[in-house]
């Protein structure tokens, strides 16, 4: 069984404060694309070291056999003097860059779009205060060139800006690194090829639910104009035939016929077909279960049961993973996925 830890870290996660805090539970949770989150409950007097943990000035960092899985700031800290607990809530480290913004002008011409996020990143944490460690990392896959302009006027989000491209059929998922703090990216997506089957004899709780309520075949993609708005309508004749006309309409920041049509079809793409959302909940290294390391966010894993109206296979994405820790048995860690095929 693997070792796992909670360490306590100053606010840029470089300087140690207390090895080892001794919670009563501790879940985590990592995200396609986001910051993911960490819940630790502790007693009222537990040791926390010299220095009481304290949100916004202090990080967290989950280690499995020494290795760095999972860091964030610490947010919350929820006292309870009447239960004498103390629960801490952090989130990922990409957390840092949802309350960041662009302060000056930025423009971009025919540039990858991973240099372009980059740059973005780069262009905060060169801000007074703004040093928050990351580091640029590695890019797989294609190198789509764009051009984007970000007015200092304007305050646009960091995240938000770097977010967008995920959005996008063409564009990227990425990560920042928990163990190295490096912004890695992979285009169009990240899809390792894990080649994992599991089926109900293999986990403890495999629940799925399907829905068609965000289900699409025409999209309208409204983009920006001088005069008019660019218009750009996209449609699945196939689906349409099977499921009707299902429309909606979207908003593009883009000013040219090609931008609205490529996130008008990124919105047909994620919303053409009968969504499979499940969970898989199983104990790390259990019999039949996938090892830690192949649990990859956006790989894929086939998934299938035969059992009355639960019959059938499908191959998932991964989009969350998350881990559940008790202090009763520190070295058991109850593992959760959450898998979609909204995602391609």
């Amino acid at each position: 069984m693997a070792v796992w830890r909670l360490d306590l870290y100053d606010r840029v996660g470089a300087t140690l404060k207390k090895q080892g805090l001794p919670f009563l539970a501790c879940s985590a949770r990592w995200v396609l694309n986001g910051p993911g989150a960490l819940e630790a409950d502790f007693d009222l007097y537990a040791d926390f070291g010299a220095e009481l943990p304290e949100p916004g000035r202090h990080e967290l960092k989950l280690l499995r056999d020494g290795v760095v899985v999972w860091a964030g700031p610490i947010w919350e800290a929820d006292v309870d003097p009447d239960q004498e607990t103390v629960k801490l809530t952090a989130e990922g480290l990409w957390s840092w860059l949802r309350s960041r913004v662009v302060t000056e002008n930025l423009h971009y011409t025919s540039v990858a779009q991973q240099e372009i996020a980059w740059g973005l990143i780069a262009h905060t944490q060169a801000q007074t205060d703004g040093a928050l460690g990351l580091v640029q990392g590695a890019h797989s896959g294609s190198s789509v060139a764009r051009t984007r302009h970000y007015c200092g006027r304007d305050r646009p989000n960091i995240a938000d800006a770097v977010e967008a491209f995920t959005a996008l059929d063409d564009g990227f998922d990425f990560e920042i690194d928990p163990a190295t703090r490096a912004f890695n990216t992979w285009s169009p997506q990240r899809k390792p090829a894990t080649g994992i089957a599991l089926d109900g004899t293999k986990v403890d709780l495999m629940p799925y639910r399907l829905s068609a309520r965000d289900l699409v075949t025409y999209v309208t993609g409204r983009g920006e104009g001088d005069c008019a708005p660019i218009l750009a309508d996209v449609s699945d004749a196939t689906l349409a035939a099977s499921y009707g006309r299902r429309q909606v309409a979207v908003d593009v920041r883009g000013d040219t016929t090609a931008e609205v049509q490529a996130e008008a079809r990124e919105e047909l793409r994620a919303g053409k077909r009968v969504r499979h959302d499940q969970e898989i909940r199983f104990r790390d290294g259990g019999t039949g279960a996938p090892a830690w390391s192949s649990l990859e966010l956006g790989g894929t894993l086939m998934v299938s049961d035969d059992r009355g109206y639960a019959t059938y296979s499908k191959t998932l994405r991964i989009v969350e993973r998350s881990v559940l820790l008790t202090n009763e048995t520190p070295t058991v860690a109850y593992v959760g996925l959450v898998l979609s095929s909204a995602v391609d």
